[in-house]
């Protein structure tokens, strides 16, 4: 059976524009990721009514990957609340696209 399920995503547009908003705003790595966490978590509850996907936090190490060019990509709440810590719309750092997911379930015949 295949399971088809849409997903969305939120891509940074370019790493070194998130370093220069922490830069401007005097963010580090640790006290952002602590900020984006309490404002996730904040609305967790809420937003998994409207999103079984949604992320419960944000971890350190999501931020520094995302500030190193190593990640691109994260869940579009944490894009959001990343984005409201530095007082920008979304489109401001981030892309976010929708794209259907297709996968299969259960055992496959041979």
């Amino acid at each position: 059976m295949v399971i088809s399920a849409l997903r969305e995503e939120a891509k940074l547009e370019n790493p070194e524009l998130l370093k220069s908003y922490m830069r401007r705003g005097y963010w580090s790595v640790r006290p952002l990721a602590d900020e984006v966490d309490f404002r996730l978590r904040r609305s967790y509850k809420k937003r998994l009514r409207l999103n079984p996907t949604a992320p419960e936090g944000c971890k350190k190490s999501t931020i520094g990957n995302l500030r190193s060019g190593y990640r691109s990509t994260v869940h579009p709440d944490t894009a959001q609340a990343i984005c409201e810590v530095f007082g920008i719309p979304v489109e401001g750092l981030f892309l976010v696209t929708n794209s259907n997911v297709q996968r299969e379930v259960g055992a496959s015949v041979r």
